[in-house]
């Protein structure tokens, strides 16, 4: 795991300057810490701060040239089949100067080109390839979306870089708000690609390349989940379909091991950590290092849930205790996730990921199961939902009531979640926004965000829904099955977008790199060939992975629901981050900037500390908006 930055000026007798470029890739020393190397030629610079995990020697250094140094690189990321494609393109008469991954990508545009190189990688990856040659630019982010990339084009030169930090730092670029992208991160919790909350700086989206030729920049799409044709697969049992997620499963973890420094894993307890924990014990004679975070207590703590699994597979585990987080820590975050990215489960993985970062560079991480494995207990409401839609469209008149119903509701959580189920069983695949993060979250509700905000950007919303729907709806509404089109939905959306971004971000805050064996690509297509209905019932999530990893795991694992981290944000804002929110809320630019309603955040945060309304989802985004203002755009 790396940092990596590219700049080409679009005039050919233009030259880089080296300390500028120096100076932007060293703002991403947290995701590099053990090198840094640097490459100038006129027009062109590379840059690569580097975490040394496969060939630790110089030969591994970034940016790396081909055999006539023609052809330049800077990856961040894994390839977990290099082995297999190093043995191809040497029988191909390519010469390895390394042990390296990185370097298959190299030979690999040499000898397929670009595109055809994507189609042989296996693994998460964001690079940079020059083509001296060619004098052209071949970028890419891996099919998931499990390493981000950013890029900056003026019309007179292009920025691409792992953080956007990084294309801050040039002294250029001027930050500013984008609103729109700002107003995704409170109705959606991410930005739809490529918008970022930064005018003019974009986000290359999931399985996406990026070409550079002749003053011409273009984004291409190479891979997408696989649509209607693809996603039938066999007719299977559950004990066969089990049988066959377990194989694959276990084949992508043995792959995720791949390293020459040690590997541990986070464990939460939960089905899908203790699921990579069993699965890769398998593998090795060591115990593995594994890390946990609790509360102490409460319904929310999995702690001794996760030593029961430890406990079973001999593990080395370790724990750390949450505590009351500060303003300060927040400050911290933010300038690492860069955008107002507004969930609180990243202060527990803040906590663990800096826990792991003492033994491990490297750890397994759950992410992903539960968008292709059906572990979120909304996928079960879906059958309801369209019950729902069904009597409505059998009663006359019954839309206008209760079109005129929910009208008449007050804007609470309770009334913005009656408002989005009426929204959302009125077609579900055009209010899927609402249901993915509101309806039954409460949390991102767009009518309390309309609220929250000067009205004139609160005008704004109105058409959030219809742009959410042509970037990622449209492509699958010919599934027939309504739980196979919302997988395929938060994977392209919420997962691509907020979870992966947030995870990458938030552990390489620790230059900790985490791996996601349930997003190996080969496995998700597995798994979205996979009967949803088998996958999910109105009671029970993740059926089929729940019965291939029975026999590996405490039956209180296999059979617990899913919750994920639950921070107790709604005692906080009363308790050690009142000051500070109340500090901001009055702060002259705040109040000045035009982007939130003062009135009525006043009011929010006043009827939230006396206890007679629970704001908790709009004053932490508040919070974190604000905070995210001062840290990029104020100073």
């Amino acid at each position: 795991m790396c940092g990596i930055l590219a700049h080409c000026l679009f005039d050919k007798a233009a030259q880089i300057d080296e300390a500028i470029l120096r100076s932007m890739a060293d703002t991403m020393v947290h995701r590099g810490p053990d090198d840094a190397g640097y490459w100038v030629r006129g027009r062109i610079g590379l840059a690569h701060r580097r975490l040394s995990i496969i060939d630790l020697s110089a030969a591994g250094r970034q940016p790396m040239e081909n055999e006539d140094g023609t052809v330049r690189l800077t990856f961040n990321g894994e390839i977990y089949n290099f082995a297999e494609l190093r043995r191809e393109l040497e029988g191909r008469g390519h010469r390895f100067k390394s042990s390296s991954d990185s370097e298959v990508i190299l030979h690999g545009y040499e000898e397929w080109g670009g595109p055809g190189c994507l189609s042989k990688l296996r693994g998460m990856f964001a690079f940079v390839i020059w083509d001296d040659r060619r004098q052209a630019l071949f970028a890419a982010r891996d099919r998931l979306g499990i390493k981000p990339l950013y890029y900056r084009n003026d019309g007179s030169s292009l920025i691409i870089a792992s953080e956007l930090k990084a294309i801050l730092k040039h002294p250029e670029v001027q930050p500013a708000v984008d609103t729109t992208g700002l107003l995704q991160h409170f109705g959606f919790r991410f930005t739809l690609p490529p918008r970022t909350a930064f005018e003019g700086i974009s986000k290359l989206a999931a399985g996406h390349s990026l070409s550079y030729r002749d003053d011409r920049v273009t984004v291409e799409e190479y891979w997408r989940p696989p649509g209607a044709e693809a996603l039938e697969g066999p007719e299977r049992s559950l004990d066969e379909w089990s049988e066959a997620l377990r194989a694959k499963l276990s084949e992508t973890v043995e792959g995720h091991l791949i390293s020459d420094v040690p590997v541990g894993a986070f464990l939460s307890g939960g089905l899908d950590s203790g699921s990579l924990v069993a699965l890769a014990s398998e593998f090795s004679d060591q115990p593995m290092q594994t890390y946990t975070a609790g509360f102490g207590s409460g319904w929310h703590d999995e702690s001794s849930e996760a030593k029961e699994v430890a406990a079973m597979h001999a593990t080395d585990h370790h724990e750390t205790q949450i505590q009351p987080s500060t303003p300060a820590l927040l400050e911290k975050m933010i300038w690492h996730l860069e955008e107002p990215l507004i969930n609180t489960s990243s202060i527990p993985l803040y906590a663990v990921s800096e826990l792991a970062s003492r033994d491990v560079k490297v750890v397994l991480a759950g992410d992903g199961s539960d968008e292709v494995n059906g572990g979120y207990q909304k996928f079960g409401r879906i059958d309801q939902l369209l019950r729902w839609r069904s009597f409505r469209d059998a009663v006359p008149g019954l839309d206008g009531l209760a079109n005129f119903a929910s009208g008449l509701l007050p804007t609470t959580n309770t009334g913005n979640r009656i408002k989005r189920l009426n929204q959302i069983t009125q077609g579900p695949d055009g209010a899927y926004a609402a249901f993915s993060s509101s309806a039954f979250s409460g949390s991102g509700a767009q009518d309390t965000s309309q609220s929250l905000f000067a009205p004139e950007i609160a005008s704004q919303f109105g058409g959030m829904t219809s742009e959410y729907e042509a970037a990622l709806l449209d492509d699958y509404r010919e599934l027939s099955s309504a739980k196979q089109r919302f997988f395929l939905y938060d994977m392209r959306g919420w997962m691509a977008n907020e979870l992966l971004i947030r995870a990458d971000k938030i552990t390489m805050a620790h230059s900790l790199e985490a791996r996601v064996p349930f997003l190996d690509h080969e496995l998700v297509e597995l798994c979205l060939s996979m009967p949803p209905e088998l996958k999910v019932t109105q009671d029970t999530t993740k059926a089929i992975l729940r019965k291939a990893m029975q026999s590996s795991l405490p039956s209180g694992t296999t059979a617990r629901k899913q919750h994920g981290f639950v921070v107790p944000i709604h005692e906080w804002i009363r308790g050690n981050w009142r000051e500070r929110i109340e500090d901001l809320s009055r702060d002259t630019r705040c109040r000045t900037r035009g982007i939130f309603n003062a009135a009525r955040m006043d009011t929010m945060i006043d009827d939230h500390m006396r206890g007679k309304a629970d704001w908790t989802a709009p004053i932490f985004g508040f919070l974190l908006t604000e905070l995210w203002h001062q840290t990029f755009i104020d100073s």
